[in-house]
């Protein structure tokens, strides 16, 4: 019990105690649309691979924070950046997977 901030989902991270969902089998990569590795990477910065990360309070995951992703670029109108409609498409379902793992209580169980 209690708060931590704990790495969701990384590329390469195996199972640890300190992961929601065991690494890449985290259910919020999985609740309605499959990530198999990992949050999306939508807009390119440096070449580092995307990360997830999640604040947990009382196991429920109450805050989640992108690192090397860019989620919100991929929801920004065409013009703004010019990403490929593949590249927004899986932005938009790596959203309804938040959303959705959140309306489902946002736990990992």
């Amino acid at each position: 019990p209690g708060i931590g901030l704990v790495l969701v989902l990384g590329p390469g991270v195996g199972a640890g105690e300190n992961e929601v969902g065991g690494g890449k089998c985290g259910p919020v990569y999985h609740v309605a649309f499959d990530f198999e590795d990992g949050p999306p990477k939508i807009h390119e910065h440096d070449g580092d691979a995307a990360q997830g990360f999640g604040l947990l309070l009382d196991g429920r995951l109450v805050c989640y924070y992108d690192v090397e992703c860019d989620l919100g670029d991929g929801w920004e109108d065409y013009a703004v950046h010019r990403d490929p409609e593949m590249v927004r498409r899986r932005a938009l379902e790596m959203g309804a997977n938040l959303l959705t793992f959140a309306m489902k209580g946002g736990r990992d169980d």
